[in-house]
């Protein structure tokens, strides 16, 4: 069949699938989209780890997991430089529940006023 002048199809754009990532990797993703809009900058790994309650390194090998999965984007040794790539509808809102944001030592619970 010929094809009208000035006529063109458009093929169908598939529609791009939805980002995988762990409920971990979520949160994490979560933390640094939050932390970045709040602050204006990328939070430090030792930030990070802090409210996760890791250690450092363990931060460090997450961050370059979500490198490698596409899911943010860094330059390496340059400062609080990841940026997420994941698209805001597709990142899980940051969980708070207070059994799982554990205190850090040299901070004070804030509880019932007595």
């Amino acid at each position: 069949m010929a094809k009208k002048k000035g006529t063109q199809q458009r093929a169908e754009q598939p529609k791009r699938p939805s980002t995988c990532f762990t409920e971990r990797q979520g949160q994490y993703l979560a933390y640094l989209y939050l932390y970045r809009k709040l602050h204006r900058q990328s939070p430090a790994e030792s930030e990070i780890a802090e409210y996760f309650c890791v250690s450092p390194p363990s931060v460090h090998q997450m961050i370059i997991t979500l490198a490698e999965n596409g899911l943010i984007t860094r330059e390496p040794g340059v400062p609080r430089s990841v940026r997420v790539t994941v698209p805001r509808d597709e990142i899980p809102p940051l969980d708070d529940d207070e059994e799982d944001v554990a205190v850090a030592p040299n901070q004070v619970a804030a509880g019932p006023a007595l």
